[in-house]
C-alpha cells in the first residue's frame, strides 16, 4: 500500500530516494486537512494571486487552473501550484466566507452543520435517540421557542406542515406513549381537537371549518356559527343565517339548561332599528323576538307553524316601552299559521280572532268550566268568584259560584246541597 487508508497520505518506501519530497508532500496535506479551513465553498474560478495554504471547496464545472477538478473536492495552493484532494464521508471543514462548519456526505455533498446557514442533519436526538419516524427526538422537562432578538418583527411561529389535504398536521398528546388528545388538521383542513381513552377510538371535541369559520362542538362538520351536537353523524341541513344549533343523538331529547345559583337564569332577545353604528327606536308593531316550532312534513322542514311572539305595542321612548305577547298556531289540515291569543300591554287576555280584548279575559266563543259532582266540590274558600258546573244538584245540573265560603247556584243564589 502506497497511501494511508483515511487521509491518503503517501508512505515512505524502503530505499526510496529523495524521501524528503514524499515526507513534505504528506505534511502539506496534513496542514490542509487538520483543522481544515476553506476560503469559500462551491468555487469555480481560481483567484488571481493565491497565497500558500489557500484552500477552496470546488463547485461544478470549475475553470482555469481548476478545470477538471471534481465537484466537492478540496483545492489547496502549495509550492506555486493547485492540488486537489477528494473528500471522504464525515470530513469536516470550516467555511470562512459563510461562517459555518460543513461536513461531507457523498450523496448530498458538503452540508452546513452549524452557524447562520440552514442546517441539514439526517436526524437529531437531544437527550434521547432519534428514529426513522422521529428524526427529531427531545427528552426534556420543557422546550422553549422564543423570538429572535435580532429579528425585525419579534414574532415566533411554529410551522407544522402536511403534504396533502387528507394528510395530518397536528400536535399529539400522550400518556405513557399512548395517545390521548390531538389538535390540528387531522385528515382535512378543518382545525380539530380530538380526545381518546384508548388511543384507538377518537371523539371530536371541537372543530373550526376554514371555509366558514363555523365552530362545531362534538362535530367535525359544523353547519352553523355554533353547532353543538352529541354525535358526528349526518344532521339535517339548516336555513341560511342560522347562528346556533343544538342536536342530540337520534332517539334522545335535546335539552339546553341555563343554571343559576342565588340568581335567575335569563335568555334575552333585543331589537333596534337603524344600524349597528346608529340604532334607532323601536316602533309600534315591531317584532321584539319570538320562539318558533317547526316540523318535517315528509318533503322538507316547514316554516314556523307555532309561535310565541313579542311585539312593541307603541312607539318606544325612554319612558314608554309598551309590549304585547301573541300566540299563534296552525289549524289542522292547513299550513297557514294564525294568531289565536294575545296578552296585551294592559294585562288583558284575548282569545279572539281580532286580538282586541277589552277586559281581563275576553273570549270570542263559548267557555267551558270544570264539571263537579256534589260529593267532590272544590274548596269554595279558595277564593270568591270561582265558577263551576255542578252535575248532580237537587234541581238538576247548574252553574255555581263561590261566595268565599260556600257554592251557590247562579239561578237563585241558593247554596248547593
Amino acid at each position: 500500500m502506497d497511501f494511508t487508508a483515511r487521509l491518503k497520505l503517501p508512505y515512505l518506501q524502503g530505499h526510496q530516494a529523495q524521501k524528503h519530497v514524499t515526507y513534505n508532500d504528506a505534511l502539506q496535506q496534513i496542514d490542509v486537512l487538520v483543522q481544515a479551513t476553506v476560503l469559500q465553498s462551491g468555487a469555480v474560478s481560481p483567484p488571481g494571486a493565491p497565497d500558500a495554504g489557500d484552500a477552496y471547496l470546488m463547485g461544478a464545472a470549475a475553470t482555469g487552473a481548476w478545470a477538471g477538478a471534481p465537484e466537492h473536492s478540496l483545492a489547496f495552493f502549495a509550492d506555486g501550484a493547485w492540488q486537489f484532494i477528494s473528500p471522504s464521508a464525515g470530513w469536516r471543514v470550516w467555511d470562512l466566507a459563510a461562517g459555518v462548519l460543513k461536513a461531507y456526505e457523498p450523496s448530498t455533498g458538503w452540508q452546513s452543520v452549524t452557524g447562520a446557514v440552514p442546517q441539514r442533519l439526517p436526524a437529531l436526538g437531544i437527550n434521547a435517540d432519534a428514529a426513522p419516524q422521529q428524526k427529531l427526538n427531545v427528552a426534556s422537562d420543557s422546550v422553549r421557542f422564543s423570538f429572535d432578538p435580532a429579528g425585525a418583527a419579534g414574532d415566533m411561529r411554529a410551522y407544522v406542515n402536511k403534504s396533502t389535504l387528507t394528510a395530518t398536521a397536528s400536535l399529539l398528546f400522550a400518556n405513557a406513549n399512548a395517545a390521548k388528545a390531538e389538535i390540528g388538521l387531522c385528515g382535512s383542513d378543518v382545525l380539530q381537537a380530538k380526545v381518546s381513552v384508548d388511543a384507538v377510538s377518537w371523539k371530536t371535541a371541537f372543530a373550526i371549518d376554514p371555509q366558514t369559520s363555523f365552530l362545531g362542538l362534538g362535530t367535525a362538520s359544523p353547519f352553523a356559527r355554533l353547532d353543538v351536537t352529541a354525535t358526528d353523524t349526518p344532521k339535517p341541513a339548516l336555513a341560511a343565517g342560522t347562528l346556533a344549533r343544538f342536536f342530540a343523538a337520534s332517539g334522545q331529547q335535546t335539552s339546553v339548561m341555563a343554571d343559576a345559583i342565588q340568581n335567575n337564569a335569563d335568555f334575552s332577545m333585543r331589537r333596534a332599528n337603524g344600524s349597528v353604528g346608529m340604532p334607532t327606536t323601536v316602533t309600534a308593531g315591531n317584532n321584539l323576538g319570538q320562539i318558533s316550532w317547526i316540523g318535517f312534513d315528509g318533503a322538507a322542514y316547514s316554516v314556523s307553524q307555532a309561535r310565541i311572539q313579542a311585539d312593541a305595542a307603541e312607539n318606544w321612548t325612554t319612558t314608554a316601552h309598551g309590549t304585547h305577547l301573541d300566540f299563534a298556531v296552525t289549524a289542522t289540515g292547513t299550513v297557514q299559521r294564525s294568531k289565536r291569543m294575545r296578552l296585551t300591554s294592559a294585562g288583558f287576555v284575548g282569545l279572539r280572532d281580532d286580538l282586541a280584548p277589552v277586559c281581563k279575559l275576553d273570549v270570542d266563543g263559548a267557555v267551558r268550566v270544570g264539571v263537579y259532582a256534589k260529593a267532590a266540590l272544590p274548596m269554595a274558600a279558595a277564593g270568591a268568584g270561582q265558577i263551576i258546573y255542578v252535575s248532580d244538584d237537587a234541581g238538576g245540573s247548574v252553574l255555581a259560584f263561590s261566595d268565599g265560603s260556600a257554592w251557590r247556584r247562579v239561578t237563585d243564589r241558593a247554596v248547593i246541597s
